[in-house]
């Protein structure tokens, strides 16, 4: 490539030496264009054709994207992990004093970009930003596309756990942070970390960018306090200037910061969140096998994004669940109501995204049409709710009124059906503005005055076929076939030869065409000034309408889990300080929804941290074990959002954490086994579960030998029960674990009841007291098509492998404290000192007597020994 450069060229490749890791779309025109590598790669990318600009050694590759779909090809490169900066024409070319001007007016990343198709609209897009100081953490989050803006603090592990759990799509770190970020960059994985200016870290610098943007003298007011070493506010003030670094505007959706208070919700641990399939479901992560996709019956977006945040964080506040379950109660009984709301919702546009694109003066008269109508059928919907009963959706009907600003506005100036571009004109109704009336007419009697002219001439030239035509690059001209040019007036002035006619064009003509077409470009210019002015007016108004979204979006969530309780028989449990967990007749909700009417099998449950406090279940593969766990803790997360739940009757002592250890699974990348994964979640599971958590283990120990996991277990179980005594639900195939009850008062047994019939096994998928005589496990091998000679030898090694599992004093072996220092675990024989030993061993048929005899012998054996 020659070294001598355009002066566009020279202009695009500053603004690529400021943001060299990024793309970026260059506006020529109606298209945004790539030069270069970001061309090369953008062609591979997006799929689109790779060209060239100039030819031979000043060749440069080259790619463009039309300016009116771009947001579809930013969409692919954000799902990348890719960043890119929109560089427009900030003057009219005709107005340019040489090189049209061009400024960079976004710069587009994965934690900043929200799609308003598919199902993205139904969750939050957030950026979060860390900031680490020793032994003590602190995080921001927000949601660019709804205004939401949270901080919280806590020690590097439980922010890393945030970030993972809410699932972030971009975090900010200082830069050059140094080890105490390792971690997170190892977990959040390099396409999301971005470095952010150390500078901004900075306490002073990041207090004041947060004072500045939310016009106040101090942050008490949100519920933070300001002292230097608060991480939280480093990370929010840095993460506020990366918004308006990037947004390039005021970003007045922002109207508050919320501390996240761990104490007010129900901890769910990433690892829990999954296991339970709470927000994606199976090995697909689909959304509809997912607790969410179960009840998810909103009708706005903001109604189902708020759902998820109510399945991801129950709160613990029992009269706070009992105010939303009064709201549920209303709903589920009223039919009138319900319909009413359902119907009224369906007219309620994205509120949140609406403000969101107002402040970033991204909105179309579309949109402001939409919200127009929206804001209308918030007026229905408070009028719907004159006659609530329930505290919470009274709350709601006082805190939606509004003052009709911005529907007179919208109504008054901007078309029922405006065209999608504000630079195209259209939009702007008549009698909004005399001088756009003014020009207007013009335009209008210009295209009439067009029309006579083309009358005119055809009488006066006898070509009857003369028309008038109009094109950006000539303007208006007449056009005459060839065969009548011979008759073409002397005072025409010929503009352009085709195969088949000549255009023509007159100063006549010319001196219209000026007048017509410099109205047309007034009246987009002054179109486009009065859209900004009507933007202006609504921004005003941000507060208020993110003030009713919020609103709207609580009584959508309870809308839909009142049309889910009448659907689906659901029942209000009762919620209380207890620390009984008491459910009758309990279902999976996605079990029961997904099977055929009937086939689900209900089960109850009673766990209590004064009574039976650890739950040993027990039962064969496919019986139902897992099922019954996960949904006991899938219960208690409905109860504590506010939810009916399928259950005849439930009595729920709240829980403040919820941990589960389920399944088994190896993290490869990481360098970790299966049994390394279970062992990790296992020791955060013990390291901070409190006494009032809600413990589900299955199949702790499987991952290691017989005798490893089953020492682990019940060692696991052990101190659980003596040093955290939380609620437990504990699903095993280690029989010698069902022993425990022997050796622990507030351990019982349950197992998955089992009936043999003509040598085949019934699951009956019911929970009964007591513990399984068998695991069956050999049973549902030869289901799955084991050969008959390896479940014969299995059914042998298996009867040799129980003998001996009780002491001599009739506990069990697993039991037994070892103080001081250890035996051998092996008599050593060829060591013996008495040879009349070895003669009574050859001597005694150890098949014929029963396992406590041969004990017995084998102790006297050991006295003659020693």
């Amino acid at each position: 490539m020659s070294t001598k450069l355009t002066p566009m060229m020279k202009q695009y490749m500053d603004v690529k030496k400021q943001h060299p890791d990024k793309f970026v779309l260059f506006r020529m025109g109606d298209f945004y264009e790539l030069f270069f590598e970001d061309a090369e790669k953008a062609s591979r990318i997006l799929g689109i054709a790779l060209t060239s600009r100039d030819k031979g050694d000043d060749a440069v590759p080259m790619a463009g994207v039309p300016h009116h779909s771009v947001e579809s090809y930013l969409q692919k490169l954000m799902d990348e992990g890719c960043k890119a900066v929109i560089c427009d024409q900030v003057e009219e070319a005709s107005e340019a004093k040489g090189l049209v001007k061009r400024e960079v007016t976004r710069i587009v990343t994965p934690g900043t970009y929200f799609s308003e198709k598919g199902e993205s609209v139904h969750e939050n897009v957030f950026l979060a930003s860390v900031h680490i100081n020793g032994a003590q953490g602190g995080m921001s989050i927000a949601d660019l596309s709804t205004g939401e803006f949270f901080i919280d603090e806590g020690s590097p592990e439980e922010i890393l756990e945030e970030l993972i759990k809410t699932d972030v799509h971009e975090c900010l770190v200082p830069e050059g942070g140094g080890d105490q970020y390792r971690e997170i960059l190892r977990q959040m994985g390099d396409e999301r970390i971005t470095e952010a200016a150390d500078w901004s870290y900075q306490y002073t610098t990041a207090h004041e960018v947060l004072l500045e943007h939310f016009n106040v003298s101090s942050l008490r007011g949100f519920g933070i306090e300001e002292e230097e070493e608060a991480a939280c506010i480093r990370a929010a003030g840095a993460l506020m200037q990366y918004l308006r670094e990037t947004q390039k505007n005021r970003l007045e959706h922002f109207i508050k910061i919320t501390p996240l208070t761990r104490s007010n919700f129900l901890h769910i641990d990433y690892t829990s969140q999954a296991s339970l399939e709470l927000v994606q479901g199976g090995m697909s992560g689909a959304r509809k096998n997912s607790l969410l996709g179960v009840l998810d019956f909103t009708r706005t977006p903001m109604g189902s994004r708020k759902l998820r945040q109510w399945i991801l964080r129950p709160v613990t506040d029992c009269r706070e669940i009992y105010l939303r379950q009064e709201g549920v109660r209303e709903f589920k009984e009223d039919t009138v109501l319900r319909e009413e709301v359902k119907e009224i919702l369906r007219g309620i546009y994205d509120l949140e995204r609406l403000a969101a694109k107002i402040s970033s003066r991204r909105c179309s008269a579309r949109d402001l049409v939409h919200l127009k109508h929206s804001l209308k059928n918030v007026r229905v919907l408070r009028q719907a709710l004159v006659e609530i009963r329930s505290e919470r959706l009274l709350s709601v009907h006082e805190n939606i009124e509004q003052d009709g600003t911005v529907i007179d506005t919208v109504e008054e100036r901007i078309v029922e059906e405006p065209p999608l571009q504000i630079t195209e004109g259209g939009m702007i109704r008549d009698g909004v503005n005399d001088k756009l009336d003014d020009l207007r007419s013009i335009s209008r009697d210009g295209k009439k005055w067009i029309r006579e002219y083309q009358r005119k001439e055809r009488d006066r030239s006898g070509i009857d076929k003369l028309k008038i035509g109009y094109n950006k690059v000539f303007g208006y001209y007449i056009q005459v076939s060839n065969m009548h040019k011979d008759s073409v007036p002397h005072d025409y002035i010929r503009k352009q030869t085709l195969t088949n006619s000549e255009r023509f064009i007159t100063p006549e003509l010319k001196e219209y065409e000026q007048k017509v077409v410099t109205a047309e470009e007034r009246i987009k210019k002054l179109e486009y000034t009065i859209f900004q002015e009507i933007l202006d007016i609504a921004e005003k108004h941000i507060g208020g309408i993110l003030h009713i979204a919020g609103y709207i979006s609580e009584l959508d969530v309870l809308y839909t889990l009142g049309a889910v309780a009448y659907m689906y028989g659901y029942h209000a449990p009762v919620v209380d300080e207890s620390t009984a967990i008491e459910i009758r007749d309990g279902c999976h909700p996605v079990l029961l929804r997904n099977m055929p009417e009937g086939a689900f099998v209900p089960n109850d449950l009673f766990v209590d941290a004064e009574e039976d406090e650890f739950l040993i279940i027990t039962g064969p593969n496919m019986s139902g074990k897992s099922t019954y766990i996960r949904q006991a803790a899938i219960l208690v997360i409905m109860a504590q959002m506010g939810s009916f739940i399928p259950a005849r009757k439930a009595r729920i002592g709240v829980v403040d954490r919820i941990f589960t250890r389920i399944g088994a699974s190896d993290e490869i990348s990481r360098g970790q086994s299966t049994f390394m994964v279970e062992m990790t979640e296992v020791a955060n599971i013990l390291n901070n579960a409190t006494s009032r958590s809600l413990i589900v283990l299955d199949e702790v120990g499987r991952g290691t030998s017989t005798f490893d996991g089953v020492s682990i277990a019940w060692a696991v179980a052990e101190y659980i029960m003596e040093d955290i005594q939380a609620r437990t639900l504990f699903a095993t195939h280690y029989h010698e674990l069902t022993e425990l009850v022997m050796t622990a008062a507030r351990a019982k047994n349950l197992n998955v009841s089992v009936k043999e019939w003509n040598g085949k096994v019934v699951f009956l998928h019911k929970i009964v007291e007591g513990s399984a005589d068998k695991s069956y496990g050999i049973h549902v091998a030869g289901i799955a098509g084991i050969p008959d000679k390896v479940i014969q030898r299995a059914g042998e090694i298996l009867e040799n492998l129980e003998l001996g599992s009780i002491d001599e004093h009739q506990l069990p072996r697993l039991a037994e404290r070892k103080e001081g220092e250890s035996k051998p675990v092996q008599m050593s024989i060829f060591d013996l000192k008495n040879e009349n030993v070895l003669k009574r061993l050859r001597e005694t048929d150890i098949n014929s007597i029963s396992p406590i005899e041969a004990l017995n012998i084998l102790n006297e054996l050991r006295g003659e020994v020693e």
